[in-house]
């Protein structure tokens, strides 16, 4: 176990300090010397801190004003590159001012211009400054920045330059190939023409950074195009022996993917070339089509004989039209002749030996009326027989000449059906379209019902059976005519049906006399019954006819047979209404 041992004794002793040396002599410093001149020494140590401290502070304040000044001349360097900033920002990329604006040729002259207003405003910036040292710095500020700027207008410069240089070339080539395709009947206006365009692409081409290859490339392409258009023209203007000869002779200075279509259109232009001669001897021979055909079905080379044929037809198509519009316009002199003096002696006589016996039948029917003082009555079946044909045949009824029916036609169907034919002519198939759409609805809505009712809806043109069949699609146009402006609203097909179904179905009672004796000669005696489809003006008595005339004579109407018996069939109907 671990024992802790004591300290015991004392050990140290108050024993005295060996050789101790002490004196009692006195020393200047004993007697006070040293003060006097120890405060001297502090008065001229305080003296120097005194000095050192003045120094400092001057050195101090120098310092700071130098500062300042550095801080000014700073703050107006600033200012004064700001404004240059401002000047070139405004000056270079305003949207309406700016220099860099200007493209093609106005970019031109840009450095030195910009330049020099430049130097001068910098100038003035410069004069604002109130030190030289502002001066100084700012003169290498506006300096760097002058360099800059020349540099951002001579890129600019020279990029439009070479875009008003490339448009420049793009644009002579151009049209020296245009100038050689111009004369390419004169094979050294075409040369004179091809070496321009050669020499200008040569010489820019360098300059718009254009290798050599694709130099030698461009040239071929301007020869192979000028060569190609000189051709086409030929050929366009049908001297086909002329562009075989160029062609042969050029043939290797064209680019191959082009020789095929010219060597094809080469070969058309021959061809058209052998029918259109052909084709104006045939013609000149005179004859009819047929017979012209079949002298065309002679010629052995089968594309010669298929375009002989065609120039064939389509001589006959111009002719046709021209005779047409040639009758049409002596019709139009004619009826303007009757209009004015109400009598066909008028017409001149050879105008009157050249039209045909219908158009003479018209004119005189519509001389008559005229004379008479009476508007000219609709022919039911003749206005909706070219309703029909124009429905179901426009390019026939187009051909038609519309005055041989002018005096069955009154004023509003004439108008509608020549509104109608100009329409088509022209190729205006929605105003067509408008004018026929309702006639087609009801022609088959008709037609279904007809057949539905045991009735021929086409019956031979000129017949009874026709006339009734026109008279229904008049009364039918009638009803839902009358059914639209009480209601404002356009009749669908359903109404449509309705008004069909009420008339196919009312009858009306024809009274007959005698007392019911027997027929006689086809008539009878008995009052009977009749649709209204079956009904003609025959079936109205005498007595009504001449009581329906009277009234609509008051009413200054004119009275016709349709009109007649319309008012009689809806005094007189015994069906639904």
């Amino acid at each position: 176990m671990p024992t802790v041992q004591l300290y015991g004794s004392r050990k140290i002793g108050p024993a005295a300090l060996p050789g101790a040396r002490l004196t009692a002599h006195e020393t200047p410093e004993s007697q006070g010397a040293g003060v006097a001149e120890a405060d001297a020494q502090r008065g001229e140590a305080l003296g120097n801190i005194g000095q050192r401290a003045a120094s400092i502070g001057t050195h101090l304040y120098a310092e700071h004003v130098d500062q300042e000044k550095q801080r000014a001349d700073q703050v107006a360097l600033m200012e004064a590159e700001n404004k240059l900033s401002e000047w070139e920002n405004d000056r270079l990329y305003n949207p309406g001012t700016g220099a860099l604006n200007l493209k093609g040729k106005n970019a031109m002259g840009l450095p030195e211009t910009v330049g020099g207003e430049y130097k001068d405003f910098a100038s003035s910036v410069q004069e604002g400054l109130t030190t030289p040292r502002q001066k100084e710095a700012f003169a290498v500020v506006a300096g760097r920045r002058g360099q800059s700027l020349d540099l951002t207008l001579q890129r600019h410069v020279f990029g439009e330059i070479s875009q008003y240089e490339q448009g420049e070339l793009t644009k002579l080539i151009d049209n020296k190939k245009t100038e050689a395709v111009q004369n390419a009947a004169d094979p050294r206006r075409v040369g004179i023409a091809l070496n321009d365009a050669l020499d200008a692409f040569t010489s820019s081409a360098p300059r718009l950074g254009i290798g050599p290859q694709e130099i030698e490339a461009g040239k071929r392409s301007i020869t192979s195009a000028t060569h190609v258009g000189v051709v086409e023209q030929l050929l366009a203007t049908n001297q086909t022996k002329q562009a075989k000869v160029y062609f042969d002779e050029a043939k290797g200075a064209i680019s191959g993917d082009q020789l095929p279509r010219l060597e094809k259109a080469l070969q058309e232009g021959d061809v058209r070339k052998q029918s259109q001669q052909q084709a104006d001897t045939i013609i000149a021979a005179g004859g009819t089509l047929s017979e012209q055909r079949a002298k065309a079905r002679q010629i052995d080379d089968p594309e010669v004989r298929d375009s002989v044929m065609a120039r064939l037809e389509h001589e006959d198509a111009v002719n046709e039209k021209e005779q047409r519009e040639a009758a049409e316009t002596a019709m139009k002199g004619v009826y303007n002749i009757v209009d004015k003096t109400h009598d066909v002696n008028s017409i001149p006589p050879t105008t009157w030996a050249s039209l045909t016996g219908p158009q003479r039948s018209s004119i005189r029917e519509y001389s008559d009326r005229l004379a008479r003082g009476l508007a000219v009555e609709t022919d039911i079946p003749t206005y909706y027989g070219l309703m029909q044909k124009a429905a179901d045949d426009p390019t026939t009824f187009s051909t038609t000449n519309l005055l041989n029916y002018r005096g069955r036609l009154g004023d509003t169907e004439f108008k509608s059906l020549t509104g109608l034919q100009l329409s088509i002519r022209n190729g205006d198939r929605k105003a067509a379209e408008e004018a026929i759409g309702g006639f087609r609805t009801h022609d088959q809505i008709i037609k279904d019902s007809l057949t539905q009712y045991g009735i021929d809806p086409t019956p031979k043109e000129g017949t009874k059976e026709a006339a009734a069949v026109a008279e229904l699609r008049r009364r039918l146009d009638a009803n839902v005519a009358d059914l639209t402006n009480s209601t404002g609203k356009k009749a669908s097909n359903t109404d449509i049906q309705a008004q069909l179904d009420k008339i196919l179905g009312t009858q009306v009672n024809v009274p007959g006399s005698w007392w019911g004796l027997l027929p006689f000669n086809g008539i009878s005696f008995r009052d009977s019954n009749k649709r209204i489809i079956d009904l003609t003006i025959d079936d109205v008595p005498a007595p009504e006819r001449q009581e329906i005339e009277a009234a609509m004579k008051r009413k200054n109407r004119t009275a016709t047979d349709a009109t007649i018996l319309d008012a009689y069939v809806k005094k007189n109907a015994a069906g639904p209404k």
